[in-house]
């Protein structure tokens, strides 16, 4: 019986134009955390302020510094070592008449962290747009630009259902897998096990009603937007409590007082 060939496992991969990475074993032991309201996944062991300032401090990488809208890569100052991440989710999603490439969900996933090569600080920008595979299944984040199709895609499994994308060796975007199941606030830890049907899909909901263009039309008191939050609350309020589901209710309540200077109900 012929034996298939070995997977091909990349040695070293660009995540910047000036960073370039290795993959080593051991990916990061957090889970990750999704914050709707914060509009970002982080994936890192720091639990609040304190705590993440003290990352900093031992760590090099990538930074949001002054408003920058950089990514945030940290690597240990020792060994180079990968220690935590976050990444902003955008608020522009895939035009209608784009695809998410098969290549990047069909890719072999390669388990394990990296390790950046050099002991300097550089700069990873945010990825431009988001896709929701069918189910919420995949949250996907990507530059535009590489979305073409792609036979050379490396996903790098750097933490439990995230990966980073990699198309001809070069940074691509990444992908959280059943979002659902992380949803958090801020940086709390999301509780254990899948989220409930209706919360995952009170989030694709979410997600097609919390674009670039519609945040603006909310901002500006926009009534139909506001009665498709109102509707999405009565949604949520309806389920058996879960957490998770309680995230985006509150962070719904919170722009319908906001932004539209409306009191909370419960």
């Amino acid at each position: 019986m012929k034996s298939s060939p070995p997977r091909r496992k990349p040695l070293t991969l660009k995540l910047s134009s000036e960073a370039t990475v290795r993959v080593t074993d051991g990916p990061l032991p957090f889970p990750p955390r999704y914050s709707p309201a914060g509009a970002f996944v982080t994936v890192s062991p720091h639990t609040d302020q304190p705590s993440q300032e003290v990352l900093l401090s031992e760590t090099f990488g990538s930074f949001d510094w002054l408003w920058s809208g950089d990514d945030e890569f940290r690597f240990a100052k020792e060994d180079g070592r990968l220690k935590g991440i976050i990444l902003k989710v955008p608020e522009e999603p895939a035009p209608v008449r784009w695809t998410l490439p098969e290549a990047w969900l069909e890719a072999d996933l390669v388990p394990g962290g990296i390790a950046c090569t050099m002991r300097a600080n550089f700069d990873v920008p945010p990825t431009a747009i988001r896709f929701l595979t069918p189910g919420a299944e995949h949250l996907v984040c990507a530059y535009g630009e590489i979305l073409a199709e792609s036979k050379d895609v490396d996903r790098v499994r750097i933490a439990e259902r995230m990966d980073l994308v990699f198309t001809g060796g070069i940074y691509s975007g990444w992908m959280l897998h059943r979002p659902a199941d992380h949803l958090v606030t801020e940086w709390e830890h999301p509780p254990a096990g899948p989220a409930p049907a209706g919360v995952t899909a009170a989030l694709e909901t979410y997600l097609r009603l919390f674009t670039y263009s519609n945040i603006e039309l909310m901002q500006e008191g926009d009534t139909d937007l506001l009665s498709a939050i109102d509707s999405l609350i009565a949604r949520l309020a309806s389920l058996p409590h879960d957490p998770r589901g309680t995230v985006i209710e509150e962070h719904l309540r919170d722009v319908r007082q906001e932004w539209y200077r409306q009191p909370r109900k419960r």
